[in-house]
């Protein structure tokens, strides 16, 4: 068996005002936000908080976001995405394709931080939203 996943990069967390969330983070966790960027592509605003070899992603939805400003209406402030981190990611594109998974992206996209990412299909996953990510180490 072929293993696609390196670790967990992130817990993605969506949240309504993205300052206030990162000062309760930091002190909740005892950490400080390593990077707060906005990807005017996704129209959304991202925090960094590590927490040991991960990190907590907190993301506000900016612009006209519809599909993370529905997730909020619908659901509210919270979870919203599992990220793992991958050697390749046209390779683990190939291999999820091939073994026929749905995938909400089929080409890598530019992520936060310099990554590139691609979304599993929810339905493919009892529903979790599972981001793949790779970066430049």
């Amino acid at each position: 068996m072929l293993k696609l996943f390196k670790r967990l990069d992130h817990v993605g967390i969506l949240v309504e005002d993205l300052d206030r969330s990162v000062a309760r983070y930091e002190a909740l966790f005892g950490v400080r936000c390593e990077s707060i960027e906005t990807l005017e592509d996704l129209e959304v605003r991202i925090a960094h908080l590590p927490i040991g070899e991960t990190e907590i992603e907190l993301a506000e939805p900016v612009g006209s976001s519809e599909r993370l400003r529905g997730h909020l209406r619908s659901h509210g402030e919270g979870f919203h995405h599992l990220a793992f981190r991958v050697d390749s990611l046209t390779k683990c594109l190939s291999r999820l394709e091939q073994a026929g998974i749905r995938m909400r992206d089929r080409e890598p996209r530019p992520g936060s931080d310099g990554s590139l990412v691609a979304f599993i299909d929810p339905e493919e996953t009892d529903r979790v939203l599972i981001e793949l990510v790779e970066k430049n180490e």
